[in-house]
């Protein structure tokens, strides 16, 4: 007799990238979303992420958010966890969630924040915590009476949706929002509406997937199902836009401190609430923790059995990181050491987080664990394969053609391509003159005529601060902004005269390239009317899986993950339209989960 070798089907499913997230009576729905900053005073620069070939009037903000406001509603999930929201324009960038039946914490530190959204018409607000890039928040579910699909607006007409989009129509909210916004010190919108002025959603709303696989869990079983008092499941969500660069070790420690802020709110939402209906029955107060009974009796640790959300940009995609570690194991010891960055020391002594093993839903969806770290094509966007889940940031391959071989410096293609827009710039002034002695110099034919074996310039040839400021106007759009200004303002000084060699050209442009700013180069190339020599062949993007979502195994079970793009956004990027372009307003992907309580 025979045997099937075919390996079995992963228990989490994958939902599809353009239906809603299910409905589910015994769960949540969690969407993570690294929105790109908006183009406000903070985001100026967004035009310089997309390709050449994106029109400018898909890069502006209103268009970017329509297509936001289009995807994130018409995925309709409990809890919605974006990052890089600016705090000066939040309320009027996101004021399309206040109208649809969301209310908010906004972190209230930092330039680029993180925000939690909740439906109220299934989640109130029971606490908040702003930690190092990490903001923590206590939501605890309403009574099913109360729980409805958020409100359905008049149909969008602007921007068209993305391809293939076969998603439920969601209407647009109206433009006639008070556009007044809080200051920093009011992180949270508390006035979000109610169930009442959000009637049911009509019939075909109940063809809604209202639950997904097994599971006999039940809301009534222990820490934070808090029946016995009469109120809601109280749920942790960890919300992260963690530290970019080589920082393991800080990374790690945002997450860590994270999980200590919502496990001592969890204790003291549990207490507070088991002294409540202690004080209710007549009874003595109690060290009410919320735990449930394990194996031989012993009680769950005070504030661990409460369900916990892990989400967010993790800013790295070093392998099996840190951060993967302390969640997938509970500890990450004084030798454990990251892929990517071997010789650095994550911590001295063991670090421990207290809710037990986190689960990757994409992991467990897909199959497969952490890549050893970015790649080119393959796996683009969602499609089952054997290379495990797929990549969240997905984006033009610059860096093998910019960066010299020791990754510090200008590559030869890219000295050339500078040394002709320099000399263009020189020329645009009439003045051509060296820096010691205002002589004519005309450029070296050879770098003039794009000759890549002959990277280097000349030294003397001199861009006067007219010319300085003509380059600065043609790539940034207005003076006085952008560090390729305060690199050439700390270069030439104070005072009218000054200007630039082409040496200082190239090393503004190295420290662009430090900064992982190889969109901007790209811009700016184009912008300046140069290219590489020979071009930048199509090879496929540069992919990187930042976005993640973890859950505590031991209080919720995974039942689905949402694929990131559809089969023809994949075939899109896969022939050049990287992130952001004219159907998608951000360099990230949004990652998605249900999970029912145990």
């Amino acid at each position: 007799m025979s045997t099937s070798s075919a390996a079995p089907a992963p228990a989490v499913a994958i939902l599809p990238a353009k239906a809603p997230l299910p409905l589910l009576d015994d769960g949540l729905t969690v969407v993570s979303f690294n929105v790109l900053l908006p183009n406000g005073n903070d985001g100026w620069w967004m035009y310089k992420s997309y390709q050449p070939h994106v029109p400018e009037e898909h890069r502006v903000w209103p268009f970017r958010k329509a297509l936001m406001r289009e995807y994130l509603l018409s995925k309709d999930a409990d809890i919605v966890c974006v990052q890089e929201a600016s705090a000066e324009t939040f309320e009027t960038d996101f004021d399309f969630m206040k109208d649809a039946g969301y209310d908010h914490v906004l972190h209230t530190k930092f330039r680029f924040r993180s925000a939690t959204f909740f439906k109220t018409s299934r989640l109130e607000l029971a606490s908040e915590k702003h930690k190092d890039r990490v903001l923590v928040t206590g939501l605890r579910t309403l009574p099913p009476a109360t729980s409805v699909p958020s409100s359905q607006a008049p149909p969008s007409q602007s921007p068209p949706p993305p391809p293939g989009n076969e998603r439920t129509e969601v209407q647009e909210p109206s433009e006639d929002v008070d556009p007044s916004s809080k200051t920093d010190a009011q992180p949270s919108n508390r006035g979000g509406s109610t169930a009442a002025e959000h009637p049911p959603a009509a019939a075909a709303e109940s063809s809604r997937i209202r639950h997904l696989g097994g599971g006999e869990g039940s809301a009534d079983d222990g820490g934070g199902a808090s029946s016995r008092s009469g109120k809601g499941r109280l749920v942790m969500v960890v919300n992260c836009h963690l530290t970019g660069g080589p920082a393991p070790e800080r990374r790690m420690r945002q997450v860590l401190d994270g999980l200590d802020a919502a496990r001592k709110d969890a204790v003291k939402l549990l207490s507070e609430e088991a002294e409540a209906a202690a004080a209710g029955l007549g009874k003595k107060k109690g060290g009410g923790g919320g735990g449930k009974k394990g194996g031989g009796g012993a009680a769950a640790a005070p504030g661990t059995s409460v369900p916990v959300v892990v989400c967010g940009d993790l800013n790295s995609n070093s392998g099996h990181t840190a951060v993967c570690e302390l969640l997938s194991t509970g500890v990450v010891g004084a030798s454990f050491r990251e892929g990517g960055y071997p010789e650095t020391a994550i911590t001295s002594k063991d670090k421990r987080q207290g809710f037990g093993p986190f689960g990757d839903i994409y992991e467990e969806a897909y199959g497969g664990g952490d890549p050893a770290g970015p790649g080119v094509g393959g796996g683009m966007g969602g499609e089952p394969t054997s290379n495990g889940p797929p990549p969240t940031f997905l984006v033009p391959l610059l860096h093998p053609h910019f960066l010299s071989e020791d990754g510090e410096g200008v590559s030869a293609r890219l000295q050339v391509a500078l040394s002709e827009a320099f000399y263009s710039l020189v020329g645009a002034c009439g003045n051509t003159a060296r820096a010691e002695d205002n002589d004519p110099s005309p450029p070296p034919p050879a770098a003039a005529a794009g000759d890549p074996t002959t990277p280097g310039a000349e030294p003397e040839a001199f861009l006067p601060r007219e010319g300085v400021e003509a380059w600065l106007m043609k790539i940034n759009r207005s003076l006085g902004r952008g560090s390729e200004f305060r690199a050439a303002e700390a270069i030439m000084g104070p005072g009218p005269g000054g200007g630039l060699t082409l040496e200082d050209f190239f090393s503004i442009y190295a420290s662009e390239l430090r900064g992982g700013k190889f969109w901007g180069v790209a811009h700016d190339l184009h912008a300046l009317g140069v290219e590489l020599p020979g071009g930048v062949p199509w090879v496929g993007p540069y992919t990187a899986r930042f976005d993640r979502v973890f859950y505590s195994k031991a209080t919720l079970e995974a039942v689905g993950a949402m694929e990131p793009l559809c089969e023809e956004e994949r075939e899109l990027v896969a022939g050049g339209d990287c992130l952001p372009n004219s159907w998608h307003p951000s360099d990230h992907l949004a990652v998605a989960g249900a999970f029912r309580f145990r």
